[in-house]
C-alpha cells in the first residue's frame, strides 16, 4: 500500500501579511529565541555538576545564534530600503565584506518568498526562517512574550503602556498588506512563474490567478466607494 505525498503549498510566503511584516517577524523570534536561551546561563545553581566545557559550549552557542539574529536584521533592514552601505556602516566593515557575506542570505530569503515550501522525504518542509510560516500564531506568542519578560519601567514598555498598547507591543506597529504591497506581491509572482516557466505547478498558476481576480475584485470596490 502506497500512501500519497502531501502536495507543495504553491506560494508566495507573503499572501496574508506583507513581506516586511515577515521579516520582522523572524528578526523578532530570534531574538526570543537567543533571549531565552542566554538567561539559561544565568543561574549557578547546577555549576557543580557540569563539566567546565559546558559553559564554553553554551556561550559559542549563543554567539552563533546571535549570527542568525544579525542575519536576520541584515533581511529586515533590507526589506525597510537599507543600502549595502548603509548597513556596512552599522557594521563598521567595508561594503564588499557585508556583500560577500549576506548576499547569499538575502538571495536566500527572496527564494523562499517565492517558494516557501519544498518537500524532505515524504514530509514538507518549510524554506521561509522560523516564525513566518504560521504568522498570526507567532504573533500571539511574541505579544505575550514581551508582556512576560519586559520589565515593567523599560523605556519600551512604558510607551507602549503610554499608547495603550502594552498587551500589542508586536502585533500593533506589524505593517499590514495595502493594494500597492499586494500589486507588488503579484508582481514579483509573476516574475518567479515565468523564470519557472514549465517547471511552475499548476496550483502555483492557479493562486496566482485567484489571488489576481480577488485584488481586482478589491480594487474595483474600493474605487466604487470613493
Amino acid at each position: 500500500m502506497t500512501t500519497e505525498l502531501p502536495a507543495i503549498p504553491p506560494g508566495p510566503a507573503d499572501t496574508t501579511h506583507p513581506r516586511r511584516a515577515l521579516a520582522r517577524l523572524a528578526l523578532s523570534s530570534a531574538y526570543r529565541e537567543a533571549a531565552d536561551f542566554a538567561a539559561g546561563g544565568v543561574p549557578t545553581i547546577s555549576d557543580e555538576y557540569g563539566d567546565p566545557w559546558d559553559y564554553v559550549d553554551h556561550a559559542a552557542r549563543l554567539v552563533t545564534m546571535a549570527q542568525e539574529v544579525l542575519a536576520r536584521a541584515v533581511i529586515y533592514a533590507h526589506e525597510r530600503g537599507g543600502t549595502w552601505t548603509s548597513i556596512a556602516e552599522a557594521l563598521e566593515v567595508t561594503e564588499e565584506k557585508v556583500r560577500d557575506v549576506y548576499t547569499g542570505t538575502v538571495d536566500q530569503w527572496e527564494s523562499a518568498l517565492d517558494r516557501p515550501w519544498e518537500r524532505s522525504g515524504r514530509f514538507l518542509a518549510s524554506r521561509m526562517p522560523d516564525g513566518t510560516t504560521e504568522p498570526d500564531e507567532t504573533i500571539a506568542d511574541l505579544d505575550q512574550w514581551c508582556m512576560r519578560h519586559l520589565d515593567e519601567n523599560s523605556g519600551t514598555r512604558h510607551n507602549a503602556r503610554h499608547d495603550g498598547i502594552e498587551d500589542r507591543m508586536v502585533s500593533a506597529n506589524l505593517p499590514t498588506h495595502t493594494p500597492v504591497t499586494e500589486m507588488t506581491s503579484l508582481t514579483r509572482t509573476v516574475t518567479y512563474l515565468t523564470k519557472r516557466g514549465a517547471e511552475a505547478t499548476s496550483a502555483e498558476r492557479d493562486a496566482y490567478q485567484a489571488r489576481k481576480t480577488a485584488l481586482l475584485a478589491k480594487l474595483q470596490a474600493i474605487g466604487g466607494h470613493q
